[in-house]
């Protein structure tokens, strides 16, 4: 299977975990996976999957969502939107594109409907970090780091933060 990791092109500080776990798993199957910022040349891919982070990028992810929806020339059962405003404003992008987000973590067995475990629980691939800097030059500015978490989500359940629908 060819499957494409796809980050829209707005400025990110750090790398999407969510993705890079989705590409670990793949790995696992022996599948080839690639990671991208924006929006590639046409080329066949059995799977895409787009992160969604901030509502402040709506333009931008809509754009790459229907770039890729045209290059798969609307078959949206091979296109998976996720992230933070994936979850929060399912909504918007299924008005917009039809194609209705993956909520939440991905942290109960198939939910990519591939019969895997818990892909939240997955260690990121980081080497497809090294793959996007290789071959466009891009870089999140972190070395030899990895991302951990000490804590997820918050206790307190304040009527403006969305963290708690996040979890």
């Amino acid at each position: 299977m060819r499957v494409l990791l796809v980050e829209p092109d707005y400025k990110s500080k750090f790398p999407p975990l969510g993705l890079l776990k989705i590409g670990t798993f793949h790995k696992s199957r022996g599948d080839e996976v690639v990671f991208v910022r924006g929006m590639t040349e046409h080329e066949f891919w059995d799977r895409i999957y787009i992160t969604a982070l901030f509502s402040f990028h709506h333009e931008k992810i809509i754009k790459t969502i229907l770039h890729y929806k045209t290059m798969l020339r609307g078959d949206i059962s091979r296109i998976f939107v996720g992230g933070g405003y994936a979850t929060l404003c399912p909504n918007n992008i299924y008005g917009e594109t039809g194609i209705y987000p993956l909520k939440g973590l991905l942290d109960k067995p198939n939910m990519l409907g591939l019969g895997e475990e818990s892909v939240d629980s997955m260690i990121p691939d980081y080497e497809l970090l090294d793959d996007l800097h290789k071959n466009t030059g891009y870089d999140y500015g972190l070395k030899n780091c990895y991302f951990g978490y000490a804590t997820r989500g918050c206790v307190n359940k304040c009527s403006f933060c969305a963290v708690p629908l996040l979890v």
